[in-house]
């Protein structure tokens, strides 16, 4: 299959709480105030980036990974409810059960 280039955005830990609830829902316009950009990844398509950004896969034993979320403000290292991912022109929320594209 072919591999495409997606962005990572994590909620930001002051905003876990309520994206996570359902209480906001993730917007295009302010993705940035909610969300961190936390890396680039190279998957065949939404699923194979959530199960490449499980911290037991992409997480390293140097503990890069943990300064990396700790230096954008994260509270976590696997992708979880609420986090993005964006293909360059549209973005996708994770939801309980597969993606939600944002508006």
């Amino acid at each position: 299959m072919h591999k495409r280039l997606y962005s990572v955005y994590y909620i930001r830990s002051e905003f876990w709480r309520e994206l996570s609830w359902g209480d906001i829902v993730p917007t295009r316009a302010r993705l940035h105030d909610t969300h961190a950009y936390l890396k680039m990844c190279m998957a065949t398509d939404l699923e194979d980036v959530f199960v490449q950004m499980q911290g037991e896969i992409w997480a390293d034993p140097s503990g890069s990974t943990s300064e990396l979320v700790r230096s954008k403000g994260l509270g976590h290292t696997s992708m979880s409810v609420g986090d993005v991912i964006g293909d360059g022109t549209r973005f996708w929320a994770v939801a309980s059960e597969g993606f939600t594209e944002l508006q």
